[in-house]
């Protein structure tokens, strides 16, 4: 089972005037926010009418009312000095968490909606290179075109029709990822910089981005109705999780 870099879940609902980030996130996950932000009228710094989060567990839930949408981010917190990749978390219980808040939250702290969705990151790191295009090809059955090529990426969706008429999008982005982090040795009796020439570090992974989400077809999905496709959606994201690849789709 792939672990994952980020988790999102999307109500896209019916109307977002009187929605508040804070009661949203209270209701959701039972405590206050660490910190709340609010604007008016939403702009190119704000884009958002309100914003709550705080840290949990080492994670870092966030909750944004959004013109005509409300998220809830996951991701891991990291020390400044820390690989984006030294946190992943475990698909499998971050989607039992979510979906367990979900169930229990009241019907009226979002109300009904147009659209659901679930966007998540899965990532595994690799030792180098060649192992990480050994993995994509794997998944994805495509040949390397060109000896030494980088940043390798597919992208494709499928539709799905599930319970209740509702057709799902199942948009799946493979891709490769190396990353070079500068890494300065410090003294750890003075706390500064050692003598020593701060040394290059490349890190490489395998990433797949998932975003499932219902086709607009114009329906109103009730509280009962959003778990439904919620449940469907992580089940979904679970299935590639296990077995990354285009076998997925079969």
């Amino acid at each position: 089972m792939w672990n994952a870099q980020s988790f999102q879940i999307v109500w896209f609902p019916v109307s977002v005037e009187g929605l508040s980030a804070k009661s949203i996130f209270e209701n959701l996950l039972d405590r206050e926010p660490d910190t709340t932000e609010t604007s008016r009228v939403p702009s190119q710094k704000t884009p958002f009418f309100s914003r709550s989060l705080a840290e949990i567990n080492a994670l870092r839930h966030v909750i944004v009312v959004a013109p005509g949408r409300v998220d809830w981010h996951i991701e891991p917190v990291l020390d400044e000095d820390e690989s984006p990749y030294s946190r992943l978390f475990n698909s499998v219980e971050t989607v039992e968490f979510v979906m367990k808040r979900v169930v229990g939250l009241p019907p009226e702290t979002i109300g009904d909606v147009n659209r659901v969705s679930v966007i998540s990151t899965l990532l595994r790191p690799m030792s180098s290179f060649e192992e990480t295009s050994s993995e994509f090809v794997a998944m994805t059955g495509l040949p390397v075109v060109s000896e030494g090529a980088m940043d390798l990426s597919l992208q494709i969706n499928k539709r799905k029709l599930i319970s209740g008429g509702v057709s799902i999008n199942r948009l799946v982005k493979f891709s490769t990822e190396t990353l070079s982090r500068l890494v300065i040795n410090l003294d750890a009796q003075q706390g500064k910089a050692a003598s020593a020439a701060p040394s290059n570090e490349e890190l490489f992974s395998v990433k797949v981005r998932l975003d499932f989400n219902t086709v607009p077809t114009g329906q109103i999905f009730d509280k009962d109705r959003q778990i439904e496709i919620f449940g469907c959606l992580c089940d979904e994201t679970l299935k590639m999780a296990e077995s990354p690849g285009l076998g997925f789709y079969k």
